[in-house]
């Protein structure tokens, strides 16, 4: 119930009860399709994830090299 109240959750919850309210699918399908969505959110959040620190780290390193010091504004 607890994770029901979570933000970036919200919008899996609001498209479940609509699946759930309109098609005939039962438990079983809803819990395999709840896996497959949960396990393909999980893959693309880690690959946006691994971006950002390839990109946070590429940028820390270029600040170390950064010695015009009189150039900086």
């Amino acid at each position: 119930i607890n994770m029901m109240n979570i933000p970036y959750l919200k919008p899996f919850f609001y498209i479940g009860f609509l699946l759930a309210a309109f098609t005939d699918f039962n438990l079983v399908g809803f819990g395999a399709l709840g896996l497959c969505l949960a396990l393909l959110y999980q893959q693309v959040m880690q690959k946006n994830h691994a971006q950002g620190a390839v990109a946070a780290a590429s940028d820390s390193s270029m600040a170390a090299y950064d010695d015009d010091d009189d150039l900086d504004a």
